[in-house]
């Protein structure tokens, strides 16, 4: 795991949810501190907290990581047919860029 991708993303991903330092380390129940050494690399968090964070942010792992740039959408609480719609927009979309 690229440990500059992790604190990168992870500090990217906080200020496009418009939170603090503090208002993450409260959702992970850590200090704010611990959180800190998360975004500067000082520290890679443990496996459970990576899932943690990814939860937090509704992204994969792999794109903490740095391994993929696709964030992840959920859309498993949406109907069978707005599932549909979406996944049929997403083929159109992925079809237009070849």
């Amino acid at each position: 795991m690229d440990k500059d991708a992790l604190a990168e993303r992870i500090k990217q991903l906080r200020i496009q949810h418009d939170w603090t330092q503090a208002d993450i380390a409260k959702k992970l129940g850590i200090t704010k501190t611990a959180y800190s050494h998360y975004e500067t690399g000082t520290n890679v968090p443990s496996l459970p907290k990576i899932i943690d964070i990814a939860k937090l942010f509704n992204c994969s792992i792999d794109y903490l990581a740095g391994l993929t740039e696709i964030k992840m959408v959920e859309i498993g609480h949406l109907s069978n047919k707005e599932q549909k719609v979406v996944l049929e927009l997403v083929d159109c979309l992925e079809k237009s860029k070849r």
